[in-house]
């Protein structure tokens, strides 16, 4: 069985959970090729907040993108994904997904909370 290709790259973007008491989170997009549900490969990138406890991401909250989808008759082998990961995620494209990201998260940061009572720290 194949291993899905994922990275993680800091944001540089911190957060209270739910306000000044919260935990601190740490923002990570996560960078992965997968096989897609209909068949062929899906490359996507996703936000996760990080804690030493715990990673998690707001359905329609975080940002996220479908980076690639490769055509259904593509199989799910291991050189595959490795080939198409390494195709889509090049140096310019992380770069380019993470200023989308920050871009996403200005508005809360420039404020310092977030919609959901978030407390936002600091952008690097």
């Amino acid at each position: 069985m194949a291993i899905t290709p994922k990275n993680d790259i800091p944001l540089g973007i911190m957060r209270l959970e739910f306000g000044v008491t919260g935990r601190e989170q740490t923002a990570v997009i996560e960078v992965s090729t997968l096989k897609g549900y209909n068949g062929g490969l899906v490359s996507s990138a996703q936000v996760f907040w990080v804690s030493p406890d715990s990673r998690s991401f707001m359905i329609y909250g975080d940002f996220s993108k479908r980076v690639h989808v490769s055509p259904r008759g593509v199989k799910a082998t291991q050189k595959a994904l490795d080939a198409q990961h390494a195709e889509v995620f090049t140096g310019t494209a992380i770069h380019q997904l993470i200023d989308e990201a920050r871009a996403y998260y200005a508005t809360a940061v420039a404020a310092g909370v977030d919609k959901y009572k978030n407390a936002y720290l600091a952008v690097a």
